[in-house]
């Protein structure tokens, strides 16, 4: 395997573990958000923790494995494909960095104040699924973009 082909294969798993984790997430939620049970919606709260870790560093395996990849083979950082798969990283990793934590603090809070299964809790963890769905898309877009490579 030569350097350009490992760099591609680390590039493409932080995508793999990045959505995954993305449609992981979104799927627990979508469960505690329908559930009457107080403890799995408490420990979905909780698991943003890890799964921003998770999230956090897969997109920085894909970003830095996928410029380094491009820089390798010299490729253009004007091609469509090349500023698509940029961007839609960049709006989801905004979402990631800019929403999911102060928001996981409100649902921690809401939590506290009015119990797990209130109205006030439930109609959060739908925005955050809901918000969850917007970067999935975005980060499929760009998966679109990185395979189809648009011209």
């Amino acid at each position: 395997m030569s350097g350009y082909e490992t760099l591609v294969l680390l590039h493409i798993l932080g995508a793999c573990v990045w959505i995954g984790a993305g449609v992981l997430a979104a799927g627990l939620g979508i469960q505690a958000a329908r559930s009457s049970d107080g403890d799995r919606i408490v420990a979905y709260a909780h698991q943003g923790r890890v799964v921003g870790v998770v999230v956090g560093v897969a997109g920085l395996l894909l970003i830095v494995f996928g410029v380094w990849a491009a820089i390798d083979a010299d490729i253009d950082f004007g091609a469509t494909w090349i500023s698509t798969g940029l961007t839609a990283w960049l709006v989801a990793f905004a979402i990631a960095a800019l929403f999911y934590g102060p928001y996981a603090r409100r649902i921690r809070t809401a939590i506290e104040a009015d119990g797990p299964g209130s109205p006030a809790v439930g109609r959060l963890l739908r925005i955050r699924i809901g918000v969850s769905a917007l970067e999935i898309v975005v980060l499929l877009v760009g998966l679109w973009a990185m395979v189809a490579k648009p011209a």
